[in-house]
């Protein structure tokens, strides 16, 4: 997008360790100012880092610190931004090793998953091979993905208020072929279908690639605390910590 801000990104890796894979995090959208941004799932990057992956995270255009302006186009969700932020830190990853000299020449560039958590899992399904309105944006150098209760089918399996609200959900998951594991909370609520819970696994009954679905029980649609362990927003919208742009 033309004029916009620097991408802002966090990455988590090994302190030792050559030819790490690369997971790359896409976030959701809610209310929340800092989970919904670089400082959310970090137990989760941190978590892949201690098994051997370079976890990236970047602040998504639709977060509320460090995305776009909520008056640009494409405001509030920035869906295409979002598919266009992950193939630009795949193009530039030799740029971002330069600004971590620390993983410099250790990471493995054909080696790339992506993981997204709710609209975040929008965002992967498409970069895995999901079509919406026939139009493809599926990127082969990503090897494989993990959708986290991500949206289902859309058009009657959604409310007529969010069939409104959320056309880009018409998504076509069929043409999903990346090896690709799904993941549900089997109590997650009803905000966007009546269908229930079971309509976060539509990608995994629809998408070729899609040969694995985990549904969790007990937990909802943040998974138990994926985006922050017993995270509660804090009244500050600035709290007391740096951010740097990496790239």
């Amino acid at each position: 997008m033309v004029g916009r801000q620097s991408l802002e990104l966090r990455l988590t890796a090994p302190a030792a360790g050559d030819r790490l894979p690369i997971v790359i995090l896409s976030h959701g959208y809610g209310p929340p100012f800092y989970v919904a941004s670089w400082d959310g799932d970090a137990h989760m990057a941190q978590f892949w880092a201690e098994r051997g992956f370079a976890a990236i995270q970047p602040t998504n255009a639709s977060s509320r610190v460090g995305g776009l302006r909520g008056d640009a186009e494409g405001a509030p969700f920035f869906w295409r931004e979002h598919v266009a932020e992950i193939r630009t830190i795949i193009d530039r990853l030799s740029e971002i090793e330069k600004h971590a000299p620390a993983v410099s020449g250790r990471l493995d560039h054909n080696e790339i998953a992506v993981v997204g958590h709710s609209l975040g899992g929008h965002t992967v399904s498409l970069l895995l091979g999901a079509q919406l309105h026939g139009e493809t944006f599926k990127d082969s150098r990503i090897k494989a993905g993990m959708l986290l209760t991500a949206p289902g089918r859309a058009g009657k399996d959604l409310t007529k208020e969010n069939a409104e609200r959320f056309p880009f959900f018409e998504v076509d998951f069929p043409h999903m072929v990346t090896p690709t594991l799904v993941v549900c909370g089997a109590e997650d609520d009803l905000r966007f279908t009546s269908r229930g819970p079971e309509w976060h696994a539509d990608a995994y009954h629809d998408g070729l690639g899609a040969h694995s679905l985990l549904t969790i029980h007990g937990v909802g649609h943040g998974l138990g605390g994926i985006a922050g362990l017993d995270a509660k927003e804090p009244k500050s919208r600035h709290p007391i910590h740096s951010r740097q742009p990496s790239a």
